[in-house]
């Protein structure tokens, strides 16, 4: 079962690599808890899956540039 909470992972620079997670109430509250740095997009993922609920997805955000 998901959370519902809104999350996204995002490459801030070249190799680090963090994750924003809504803050509950999802869906009311516009706070994200941010957590990093990670050194690729699975050390990100697998800290999220060992440590928070299942928020139900995410969107990735490569780094540009």
């Amino acid at each position: 079962m998901s959370t519902g909470a809104d999350c996204v992972i995002i490459e801030k620079k070249p190799g680090k690599w963090y994750y924003e997670l809504q803050q509950y109430p999802y869906g009311c509250n516009e706070d994200y808890d941010t957590y990093g740095p990670f050194p690729t997009q699975d050390k990100a993922e697998d800290h999220l899956d060992a440590n928070h609920a299942n928020p139900g997805g995410w969107s990735v955000q490569p780094f540009k540039g």
